[in-house]
């Protein structure tokens, strides 16, 4: 079946891949036809992280089907925060949000790395509020930031946020297990 891939910038691209075949053995096949290295992504379907050793029928995937395909990047060393723990000092992130219409949309959003990351969420809501053109879901939704789940009672210099980073908002909730 043929399936569409769609990565972080938004570039989109068909494979066929065979309904049982396990995750992992995808990412190995992104790698030898696009480069990608197996360590560096993190495939979504419908909100849900895509576990290497499950199989495609195991997430439903059929014909047709988008999968969202995260690439974890090596970055430049960024400066040190001004203290250990953050020490009220502001920033700017950059969140993709869902556009009303299709697509993504890129906001910045100033935070303080002392702030638990629930206030990213009250701070789009408030956002959405005053009318930009982003959708969140109504169902619920998470932040992954560098491919993994933020807990949202932490603060954002726990999760090693910098600034300019880039946090994503995916559909749905996250359990703890």
């Amino acid at each position: 079946m043929d399936v569409t891939f769609e990565t972080d910038d938004g570039r989109r691209f068909e494979e066929e891949i065979w309904f049982f075949s396990p995750v992992r053995e995808i990412k190995e096949k992104l790698h030898k036809s696009h480069g990608f290295p197996v360590s560096h992504q993190t495939l979504f379907f419908n909100g849900m992280i895509m576990e290497d050793e499950r199989d495609f029928e195991y997430y439903n995937v059929i014909q047709g089907s988008l999968i969202l395909l995260r690439l974890q990047r090596e970055l430049e060393p960024k400066p040190e925060p001004e203290s250990t723990n953050g020490g009220g000092r502001r920033m700017k992130v950059t969140v993709m949000v869902p556009r009303v219409a299709m697509g993504l949309k890129r906001l910045e959003v100033e935070v303080n790395l002392a702030d638990n990351v629930g206030e990213l969420r009250k701070e789009l809501l408030k956002m959405k509020e005053r009318s930009y053109s982003f959708y969140l879901p109504v169902e619920g939704f998470f932040f992954i930031y560098k491919c993994n789940v933020m807990e949202e009672d932490k603060p954002f210099w726990w999760h090693d946020v910098q600034a300019g980073d880039i946090i994503e908002i995916f559909n749905g909730s996250v359990k703890q297990g």
